[in-house]
């Protein structure tokens, strides 16, 4: 029996993934070029808008931001880190920034274990609505996608669901997947499935950031 757990507040609407916090519906993916800067940035960003703590509006004038507000303080703090990271971002740093922030309204959990040992985490986080940043990475390249959901097939964890910056806008919960019930062997083990369905890499998964708004916390 196969079954798909997707974080609550999200919705399909006018072929678009959006949040349904508040009264209307809030379009969630950002593509890298939307704003400036690095895929690790862009998921947060995602993470924020599906926690109601900012809004699409603040995105789409990001620059013009006012520094004094939360988002602004994190703006800044990616600013000084090479323009939105550019140069690649780390757990600890997003951890860190959001900390600094968005501290006395998000909750935040970092996990700097890499492989089999991160995937509970994951799914623990997704079963309490929160969006979680997943870093993943092979020989050729390091990304960090957003986790939104996971597919349980027989009472196994089959697949884990996510936003990726670098993909495509499509009309579903998620552009990307990864594969983890029937692992490969070596130190890049996953399938990284595209919105096409394609396989396209074998990555490792490497850290997680746990983000999510206290007021729409589930209680343990």
């Amino acid at each position: 029996m196969k079954q798909v757990k997707i974080i609550s507040s999200l919705d399909i609407n006018e072929g678009k993934v959006t949040t349904t916090l508040g009264d209307e519906y809030i379009p969630i993916f950002l593509k890298q070029g939307d704003v400036d800067g690095a895929c690790g940035p862009y998921c947060v960003f995602m993470a924020l808008l599906i926690s109601g703590e900012i809004s699409r509006e603040d995105i789409d004038d990001l620059w013009n931001i006012k520094l004094s507000t939360r988002l602004g303080k994190l703006v800044k703090g990616m600013r000084d880190h090479d323009t939105l990271f550019r140069s690649g971002t780390h757990i600890t740093e997003l951890n860190t920034l959001l900390n600094n922030s968005f501290g006395k309204v998000i909750k935040t959990d970092k996990n700097l274990n890499s492989g089999k040992s991160l995937i509970p985490f994951i799914i623990e986080g997704l079963q309490k609505d929160a969006p979680i940043v997943v870093g993943v990475k092979n020989r050729d390249m390091s990304h960090w996608l957003l986790a939104v959901g996971y597919e349980e097939v027989n009472d196994k964890i089959s697949k884990i669901f996510f936003l990726d910056p670098s993909g495509v806008n499509t009309s579903n919960y998620w552009n990307a997947a990864i594969d983890v019930i029937d692992p490969q062997s070596g130190i890049y083990p996953y399938a990284w499935i595209d919105h096409n369905e394609d396989t396209n890499e074998f990555i490792q998964l490497e850290e997680a950031l746990l983000i999510q708004n206290y007021n729409y916390a589930i209680k343990e």
